[in-house]
């Protein structure tokens, strides 16, 4: 299993990953499709041969004079939840969020 960026062709499968992992809540589409375009905002994947397995969103949010990375929503396929694809991406994740903080500001 691979954690990287999300992709241009990863959005379709990563909002159905999402609703999956939230119980068929449209609200956690929303939450994306609102947040996923504004500035600053990324998100990556987990993806293994089966494809998209997770998917975690970032988007700044202030905190005083400071914008900083907001983790939100994360979601793992029900059928691989449990198997570390949520645990194998924090390490990863923490590096590109690291990264892409320095790069936005």
């Amino acid at each position: 299993m691979i954690v990287r960026p999300e992709e241009p062709g990863d959005r379709d499968v990563a909002l159905a990953v999402e609703k999956a992992a939230f119980g068929g809540d449209d609200d956690i589409v929303r939450i994306i499709k609102e947040v996923r375009d504004l500035p600053g905002s990324f998100a990556f994947v987990a993806v293994d041969d089966m494809g998209v397995v997770g998917h975690a969103q970032f988007s700044m949010v202030a905190v005083g004079a400071d914008e900083v990375p907001s983790l939100g929503p994360i979601g793992v396929r029900p059928d691989r939840q449990g198997g570390g694809a949520g645990a194998h991406g924090d390490g990863a994740m923490a590096s590109g969020v690291r990264t892409a903080h320095l790069l936005i500001r």
